[in-house]
């Protein structure tokens, strides 16, 4: 009788023991995966550099942050910012590369004489940015893409005319640029 009482005992030990650690194991998932939704859709504000040095500060619409004009040329260097202000995430499978595979897509499947190329990526101060190349004859639009959260940030240079080649050589000035945009967590609840 005694050997039954300890095996006893030693096996509601051991199931005690297992289902504290189920239960710890399940609220430290529940807690990350928590932290993941709340990040997933968290949104980011924007501080980005003035224009390059020479380049004018030219007016724009409402959708974009900023539009600067390299003088006596027709190369453009604008921004844009786009969010979601809700407690979720409506596309969480839209990521960064995702956005500028369909991008690609796009312009392959419906822009007859336009050619895309996939480039590089850029860090950035909170972020990453996908580069993205496409041109047709006498226009070239180089776009680089960042979607962290329920934020989606666009940045391209552009060129036309007798300036397309020279927007490949500003590539690394534009990715200097990219590289001093900083996102930063922001509460947009209130608005």
């Amino acid at each position: 009788m005694e050997k039954s009482r300890s095996l006893g005992r030693t096996r509601y030990g051991f199931l005690s023991a297992v289902l504290v650690a189920c239960i710890a194991g399940g609220l430290s998932y529940r807690a990350l995966h928590r932290y993941e939704d709340k990040e997933s859709s968290a949104n980011y504000s924007m501080s980005f550099p003035g224009a390059p040095q020479g380049w004018k500060i030219m007016p724009h619409g409402p959708q974009t942050v900023f539009l600067y004009q390299q003088p006596g040329s027709k190369i453009l260097l604008s921004g844009a910012i786009n969010q979601v202000i809700d407690e979720l995430n409506p596309t969480p499978d839209l990521g960064r590369d995702m956005l500028a595979r369909q991008m690609l897509d796009v312009t392959r499947a419906n822009l007859r004489g336009w050619s895309a190329e996939w480039m590089d990526t850029v860090g950035a101060r909170g972020t990453s940015f996908r580069l993205i190349r496409r041109s047709q004859k006498g226009q070239v639009v180089v776009n680089a893409f960042a979607v962290r959260g329920n934020t989606t940030v666009l940045i391209t240079m552009s060129g036309r005319d007798q300036h397309v080649q020279d927007v490949d050589g500003k590539l690394d000035q534009f990715r200097d640029f990219l590289s001093n945009v900083k996102l930063t967590r922001a509460d947009l609840s209130k608005f």
